[in-house]
């Protein structure tokens, strides 16, 4: 399979695609779902917390009906809690800034290591209007380079996830 089959979808509703996202997160994490944290419930909540967040949107891959994966974030604005969690803190200039928080990236088995992550997750940053973007991994980190990002600075998550970092675009 190839990128190149991939058809991307927007949704700035959860309700139409939140069936597919929560089948795509089970079957990826089929192997931690029995651990509370990783819980198909438990993520449902994050979903559902995430996509009352100001600014969600969602990019979803289709192979023909199939999706292939998802990644899903929303805009951080000036006083939220994300900005309380930087170390060191930014400077007011940059918490003022709205930014883009990607919050979950999902590709299934077969669609792995074909482009179709790195598709996903340009097209959710292309259409967004924010001045910056929150790294979600180490991964990433090089890609963000190649596309003029710079680090401001790391956060600590909730939950059990890692650091993040925040890019400006």
């Amino acid at each position: 399979m190839t990128s190149a089959a991939i058809e991307l979808r927007h949704f700035r509703d959860v309700a139409p695609v939140w069936d597919t996202l929560i089948s795509v997160y089970a079957e990826v994490r089929a192997d931690r779902l029995h651990d509370p944290h990783y819980s198909v419930e438990r993520y449902g909540e994050r979903l559902a917390r995430h996509a009352s967040e100001p600014g969600w949107e969602a990019v979803v891959g289709y192979d023909g009906g199939e999706a292939a994966g998802y990644a899903y974030g929303n805009t951080i604005e000036h006083g939220d809690r994300y900005g309380k969690r930087v170390t060191p803190p930014p400077a007011s200039a940059l918490t003022e800034a709205p930014t883009l928080a990607p919050k979950e990236m999902m590709v299934r088995v077969p669609w792995r290591k074909t482009g179709a992550s790195r598709g996903i997750h340009d097209e959710l940053l292309a259409r967004r209007t924010e001045e910056q973007v929150t790294s979600w991994s180490t991964r990433w980190r090089v890609r963000e380079r190649s596309i003029g990002c710079t680090s401001r600075g790391d956060t600590r998550t909730s939950g059990r996830a890692g650091r993040r970092r925040t890019r400006r675009f």
